[in-house]
């Protein structure tokens, strides 16, 4: 079984978040964790395709309730912009989890991680989702193949 490392670097936390099949446990300073999904797809004319051949276009943000029930939290439609909530999304704007996502999302895009909060993977690879073995993959998130794509 893998082990999940703490990341501590912004860029590193930005790409794998995009990568495609990223599990994060997001842990704040009071002891509240939150563990997000997020899941990318590739969006061409005619119809969606495998992100592991070009990268994902778009991705969904989901949010694990309990034990295998994910619940849909909004998408990010672009890797420079914030998640936009949708008529699915199961959250409003001013649900803690979705502030919690936004001030991580924001932080990470300007090049830093949020004061008082740490973010964690399971150990996973953020793209093709195999089990991380190798210590310099286990502190990216992302397998030596997939860290060069």
């Amino acid at each position: 079984m893998s082990q999940g490392a703490r990341m501590t670097d912004p860029e590193q936390v930005r790409r794998f978040l995009l990568a495609g099949r990223a599990v994060v446990t997001v842990r704040q300073g009071d002891g509240r964790r939150w563990t997000f999904k997020v899941k990318g797809k590739q969006e061409i004319a005619g119809g969606p395709q495998s992100f592991l051949k070009s990268g994902p276009s778009v991705w969904f943000v989901s949010l694990l309730a309990a034990p295998g029930d994910w619940v849909y939290v909004g998408m990010i439609p672009k890797p420079e912009e914030q998640m936009r909530l949708t008529k699915k999304s199961a959250f409003n704007g001013q649900t803690r989890v979705v502030t919690v996502w936004d001030s991580l999302w924001a932080a990470v895009l300007n090049g830093r991680m949020p004061e008082g909060v740490e973010v964690w993977h399971e150990g996973q690879c953020g793209r093709c989702g195999r089990a991380l073995t190798v210590p310099e993959s286990i502190a990216m998130g992302l397998g030596p193949e997939c860290a060069t794509k």
